[in-house]
């Protein structure tokens, strides 16, 4: 009946994806809107893993999976790059909670 086969996997024509649907053009995003984006995302995972150092006791590459990144040694890069110290040494690093004025402050609305 003068039909054009389609051959599998060819979604029916142009235009169309694999299930058959219409093709939606993603949208062109600038280079530098997808480097924020990926910075926010990071500032994200690094602040989990601040969370985690000071929280838990969990080993530094531990921390670097739980957060996402590929390895320790970028999640030691980066962490150092947004907080000025090594995560490792980050447990060390005293906390504004342990301020002796926060402390009366806790113990006056107790």
């Amino acid at each position: 009946m003068g039909g054009t086969a389609v051959a599998p996997g060819d979604g029916g024509g142009a235009g169309r994806g694999g299930d058959g649907h219409p093709r939606v053009p993603e949208p062109r995003v600038p280079g530098r809107v997808r480097g924020e984006r990926r910075a926010a995302l990071e500032r994200v995972r690094c602040a989990r893993a601040e969370t985690l150092l000071l929280r838990t006791d969990l080993t530094v590459e531990a921390v670097a999976r739980q957060c996402g990144f590929a390895d320790v040694s970028h999640f030691s890069h980066r962490f150092r790059a947004l907080y000025d110290v090594a995560p490792s040494a980050y447990r060390g690093v005293p906390s504004a909670l342990d301020h002796a004025g926060v402390r009366r402050l806790a113990r006056l609305i107790q």
